[in-house]
């Protein structure tokens, strides 16, 4: 069980927090799921945890949106965004299946770089920090930056490689919709 949550927590959190737009919230329905998980193994009716993890997450989510939607005051917001929010979130689930999966692969990613390059990119990338920004504030000359970025990156394609193959075919079926 422990593999199996360390394989799709932050997949799931990041494909939850998508839907509800709340990152605590994302995180107990992850959790949620996962004891309703442990749960469903021990009866034995368990066939494939990753389908229903993310399609249990995913209808908790809705609902959890659909329950903080019903506390808003104005009730013509609440019905128009059901009637549009609704179509937009069953049209984009696999759009945001794909990207929790990427996301989830690249975070894994990122943690197996070295600590030094890690936090390059995390400064970079994360907290939109420019090279010489980033030079100052660990005192590595530019070009060590710019070198660990470089790196870094390189490291990143070769790890994700399969996933950017999936999500160019995933972007151009997506053209014709």
């Amino acid at each position: 069980m422990q593999k199996i949550f360390q394989q799709y927590y932050t997949a799931l959190c990041l494909f939850s927090y998508r839907i509800v737009d709340d990152d605590l919230l994302a995180q107990d329905i992850v959790q949620e799921a996962f004891i309703r998980l442990n749960e469903e193994m021990k009866n034995g009716k368990m066939q494939s945890c990753r389908s229903w993890l993310y399609t249990t997450v995913r209808n908790a989510s809705l609902n959890a949106l659909n329950k903080k939607k019903k506390y808003e005051s104005d009730k013509r917001y609440y019905t128009d965004y059901l009637l549009t929010g609704e179509n937009i979130i069953v049209q984009d689930v696999e759009k945001l299946l794909i990207r929790s999966e990427v996301s989830g692969q690249l975070w894994k990613g990122l943690y197996r770089l070295p600590p030094k390059m890690q936090q390059i990119l995390r400064m970079h990338f994360l907290e939109c920090m420019s090279i010489r920004e980033i030079s100052s504030a660990l005192r590595l000359h530019v070009s060590t930056v710019k070198t660990q970025k470089q790196r870094g990156i390189t490291l990143l394609r070769k790890y994700i490689s399969f996933l950017a193959l999936i999500t160019g075919i995933f972007s151009f079926c997506n053209f014709f919709y």
